[in-house]
């Protein structure tokens, strides 16, 4: 009998293999989704602890109240982009990774078009 095989996988990353002092220049990191998982689990993360060898470089949401609490929670000065403006935030931003944090309908949608290099999907990655 052959293996079931998942129709939708994303591939994953080690960020800390990323990110090691011997890196010439920062990775850059767009956060999709600013809600409490975004912001408190990966992005305050990157920004606080990570910031020697990374940089959050993007904001991007649906709703623009939770963007702007968000950026004043991770203190971040990087730029908040609309859900509906996530070619305009990749075109501007460049980042390395996009972490899809708010996997909606909208959101799959915009990222099942390959503006990315490789997704951030799993906490353990980011720590380990």
């Amino acid at each position: 009998m052959a293996a079931a095989v998942a129709p939708f996988s994303f591939p994953t990353t080690n960020f800390m293999a990323e990110v090691t002092p011997s890196s010439k220049e920062k990775k850059r990191y767009a956060l999709v989704g600013t809600g409490t998982r975004g912001s408190s689990s990966w992005a305050k993360p990157i920004v606080d602890t990570y910031g020697q060898h990374a940089e959050l470089v993007a904001l991007c949401d649906i709703n623009h109240g939770r963007m702007a609490f968000a950026k004043s929670y991770i203190g971040t000065k990087a730029p908040t982009y609309h859900s509906s403006e996530f070619e305009k935030m990749i075109r501007d931003t460049r980042p390395d990774t996009v972490m899809p944090v708010a996997l909606t309908l909208a959101v799959k949608s915009m990222l099942s078009k390959i503006y990315y290099k490789r997704f951030v999907y799993s906490l353990t990655d980011l720590r380990s």
